[in-house]
């Protein structure tokens, strides 16, 4: 429990706030404790910090440890904490639980031998403060008792509440967009057109005033960029060479300054959720999936892990995110894909996500500029359906027609 005791304060000051009198440094590792007096330092420094600057807690930790393996040592013990799955609110009522009983096993110690008055008042004291403590604001999920239904359908159909998929086709098949908070997954062959279903889904909500964060491991940033330039503007790459100026005149005036494009430095959920915490987005898109640093043995398990805690960033954050993978051999040169198509994933990712969307192609889809849409899964509005759309790849953009 010792590391997701660590990943919890790290990640929430009200969770640090609530435990850190629990917690004796001396009982842990010698890196977790390097660790808690790390992010001690950082929450004094800072007092309106909601949550650990964790790029800030490596430097730190790393200038005071000796050079060599033992730097390598704490950097790999951050990011195993780091990566930790973790339920804030079990994590602190655990915690809390823990110091409970044993305050109450030293004030009963303690009358049992006779102590001092002074000892018993402190002790005395020390439980009173443990036993009212409370888990108060991290609760995991809401809860509805005798709901007013009208007041939850329109929350949960409410344009603030709801992302677009691009194209209007895929859009109408989930009775209109995404409700927050959901997790999409989209999958393909190599050079399919999973990058300009992301750039189209990305350029359409950020043109709605949605915020994005397009977290990119697998191509430069800069391209994914000047893509969402090319679509949200409609001037191909030629032409945004000659008249620049004019091109982030209209990309700017169509939303460009609603997408923050982030390349992937640590590439690891916890840089992830570092960056949703900075930027509050609706809408996280991260291409991709396979590439992310998840401490796992094989691609399967990664994916499966990546998208459970994919999943579980979308809950804490109230966002839909669009998580990225490729299809396997199965899938070339093939129209209608199905949900076995899926790279070294049969189950887990599948069972993860509440949208499943494959692109199917084949050589007369490519002559053609088109590509075959399939809702494999669909927990939105239940409607499983295969359909042909548009791509017009000099402007990154998947569309009906």
């Amino acid at each position: 429990m010792e590391k997701q005791i660590i990943s919890a304060v790290i990640q929430s000051k009200q969770c640090y706030d609530l435990v850190r009198d629990c917690l004796d440094p001396s009982s842990f590792s010698p890196e977790s404790a390097a660790i808690l007096h790390k992010v001690d330092d950082f929450y004094s420094t800072d007092q309106k910090a909601q949550y650990c600057d964790l790029d800030l807690i490596r430097s730190n930790l790393l200038s005071d440890a000796p050079s060599g393996a033992m730097k390598d040592q704490l950097s790999d013990f951050l990011d195993s904490v780091t990566d930790c799955d973790v339920s804030l609110p079990n994590i602190v009522r655990d915690v809390l639980s823990q110091r409970q009983r044993a305050c109450g096993h030293k004030l009963a110690q303690a009358i049992l031998t006779g102590s001092d008055k002074a000892v018993l008042n402190d002790l005395v004291n020390q439980y009173s403060e443990a036993i009212n403590k409370t888990d108060i604001g991290l609760s995991d999920d809401e809860e509805y008792i005798s709901p007013d239904i009208a007041s939850l359908v329109n929350k949960n159909t409410a344009d603030s509440n709801v992302i677009f998929l691009a194209p209007k086709s895929l859009n109408n098949r989930l009775r209109g967009g995404v409700p927050k908070p959901r997790l999409v997954i989209a999958s393909a062959r190599p050079e399919s057109g999973k990058t300009a279903f992301c750039v189209s889904s990305a350029c359409a909500n950020a043109f709605l005033g949605k915020k994005v964060l397009y977290y990119q491991n697998e191509e430069s940033i800069v391209d994914v960029v000047i893509r969402a330039v090319s679509n949200l503007s409609g001037m191909d790459y030629d032409s945004i060479v000659e008249n620049p100026e004019k091109a982030q005149e209209i990309a700017d005036s169509r939303g460009l300054g609603n997408i923050v494009f982030k390349y992937a430095t640590r590439n690891n959920l916890s840089e992830l959720n570092a960056l949703m915490n900075k930027h509050k987005p609706d809408f996280v898109i991260v291409d991709q999936l396979r590439n992310l640093q998840m401490k796992t043995d094989g691609l399967t398990e990664l994916l499966e892990r990546a998208s459970k805690g994919l999943r579980t960033l979308a809950a804490k954050h109230n966002c839909v995110v669009l998580g990225v993978t490729q299809a396997g051999e199965s899938a070339q040169n093939k129209a209608v894909l199905s949900m076995s198509d899926i790279d070294s994933s049969k189950t887990g990712l599948q069972g993860a996500c509440d949208i499943l969307l494959l692109m199917g192609n084949t050589p007369q889809l490519e002559a053609d500029n088109r590509r075959c849409l399939t809702l494999a899964k669909n927990k939105v509005s239940g409607v499983h359906d295969s359909w042909y759309v548009a791509i017009n790849k000099q402007l990154s953009r998947i569309h009906d027609g």
